[in-house]
């Protein structure tokens, strides 16, 4: 029997150092990005493990305890690209130090999570020189639960609700990123985004309620609509060409003279428009707009485009702190442009949803981005409850279904108020799984008209109570924070067993139709399915 429990220990271990080489393998063999020398150093956010310039020594025992319930998003293995002899063998100097992160570190380098990118230095010219770049490994992570950087992000959080004019301001979390070049960027969200920044509707130059502005100016009451008590509503096309000029104004139904040869005379006279671009080109475009003509002054020149009033931000209405509206743009940046922004923009409106998010430690920039998209849609929000979990409040012993640290409201007023409750009273604590599962039957039960669940998740945590999703009745939609290139496989199986959405950065993806063995891409890693769960896969 003894010899039997030291053969299966002995496997074990010869599987285990197996996957490292095959781990190892795989980070060295992707395209190295480059940059003349690195500058770093440890911060909040990043983790410093050097070695020496042609050597695999390390120290860390200053670093060991800063490491520790640390949740690791990214590693850099830095080298340089100077060779002293040309028969020196640089890819095994990689392996020996990779080899020495794995003996320290065996749980980060297997994390599927974590990402990997080798950094290439071309700037050093000798062996003496060298000797002053950094070698080794830089670990970017979230901030380290302290109860400091915890109040810190509530009251940024709690400055937030106060005024979100002033936009929320995160931390950056990977400060090397913008110092070295890549030559193959593979990431899909970061593509979509310029996608976006390529794609645009026309646009009058000073925006909105410039355009208001204008309408107001130039519709000028005409003795007949003075007269006339006329009120009327009048719906135009015109043609926006490539450099902005307009032309082919048409009249869509008929209207009194008098209106219409206001509303020609304040289209006839309006500067030239931004024109819509496709594909980063510039394009003809058609514009459809309902301008209202009125003897009253308060309402004449308001208008709509494609049935929608235009909204006028707080800079053009002048209520703005902001001196340029370059500055408020950049302000409200974090928010319009996130992932759970967008994503909020998407929700199936005919739904009545229970929200479920976490609101542990790091993920104020998503709260933030939440209660901004709440703020300007709560008229017509589809959520029929709101429940928070902060996975039990910091509690030392968290037993699966019963860790608690959930807060639930059925009142939109009650929100920021509830949010607040939960951070405060917890942090997720030294556990960095949390308990999702625990909080969706939450809100199942507080919630019973709720047709389907959204639950905000967080990619950079582990679903620990995953084994209670056999429990769950309802539709999950799962709306993933923190998600940049992979996505942590217990939320593809949240969304699949239950027959729900998976939204990330703004796409729905639909995993109802994959099958037994089948595969499905997303952002760049492919994911297999074996009729049970989804197992994440080589890099495509």
């Amino acid at each position: 029997m003894k010899q039997l429990i030291t053969l299966t220990f002995l496997v074990q271990i010869s599987l285990a150092n197996g996957q490292a080489e095959q781990k190892i393998s795989q980070i060295l063999g992707v395209s190295h990005s480059t940059t003349s020398k690195i500058s770093c150093q440890n911060s909040l956010t990043t983790t410093l493990l050097p070695c020496d310039f042609s050597g695999s020594t390390f120290s860390i025992q200053s670093v060991q305890s800063r490491l520790k319930d640390m949740s690791v998003v990214k590693i850099y293995y830095v080298n340089t690209t100077y060779r002293s002899s040309k028969s020196f063998d640089q890819n095994a100097l990689d392996v020996k130090r990779l080899k020495w992160f794995n003996a320290q570190f065996p749980e980060i380098l297997a994390d599927p999570i974590i990402e990997w990118e080798v950094v290439e230095q071309t700037g050093c010219a000798t062996p003496i020189e060298g000797d002053s770049y950094f070698h080794g490994f830089i670990l970017v992570h979230r901030p380290a639960l302290t109860e400091e950087n915890r109040q810190d992000e509530i009251d940024a959080l709690l400055s937030f609700i106060e005024n979100q004019d002033q936009g929320f301001n995160e931390p950056e979390l990977d400060p090397i990123a913008s110092t070295i070049n890549r030559s193959n960027k593979e990431n899909s969200g970061a593509t979509n985004k310029n996608n976006a920044q390529k794609n645009s509707f026309s646009k009058f130059q000073e925006g909105e309620y410039a355009l208001f502005k204008h309408f107001q100016q130039t519709l000028m009451n005409s003795p007949g609509i003075n007269r006339d008590r006329l009120d009327v509503w009048v719906k135009v096309s015109f043609s926006v060409s490539e450099t902005g000029e307009i032309s082919n104004l048409t009249f869509l139904e008929n209207y009194p003279v008098s209106a219409s040869d206001r509303v020609q005379n304040a289209i006839r006279s309006m500067p030239k428009w931004n024109p819509a671009y496709e594909n980063g080109q510039a394009v003809q475009s058609t514009i459809r707009l309902d301008i209202r003509v009125s003897y009253s002054g308060d309402v004449n020149g308001m208008y709509l485009r494609n049935g929608v009033r235009p909204e006028f931000n707080e800079f053009e209405l002048g209520l703005s702190k902001y001196k340029t509206e370059e500055e408020y743009h950049e302000a409200q940046k974090t928010m319009k442009e996130s992932g759970i922004y967008i994503s909020l923009d998407h929700l199936d409106s005919t739904k009545r949803f229970a929200l479920v998010m976490d609101v542990t430690g790091s993920m104020g920039g998503s709260i933030a981005a939440m209660l901004s998209w709440i703020k300007k849609n709560n008229d017509a929000i589809p959520f029929s409850s709101f429940s928070f979990f902060n996975d039990g409040n910091n509690a030392n012993s968290k037993p699966i279904g019963k860790t608690g640290g959930i807060y639930s409201t059925r009142y939109l007023k009650e929100v920021n108020q509830v949010v607040e409750t939960a951070m405060r009273n917890g942090s997720g604590g030294p556990e960095l799984s949390e308990n999702d599962m625990e909080s969706v039957l939450k809100a199942i039960e507080i919630d019973p008209t709720a047709t389907d669940i959204l639950l905000i998740g967080d990619n950079y945590s582990e679903v620990r109570d995953i084994r209670l999703l056999d429990n769950i009745t309802k539709p999950v939609h799962v709306l993933l924070c923190a998600a940049p290139t992979k996505i942590r496989t217990e939320y593809l199986d949240i969304a699949k067993q239950t027959g729900g959405m998976l939204y990330l950065n703004g796409e729905i993806i639909d995993l109802s139709k994959i099958i037994d063995g089948e595969s499905i891409v997303i952002q760049g890693y492919s994911y297999t399915y074996n009729g049970r769960k989804f197992r994440l896969e080589e890099k495509k």
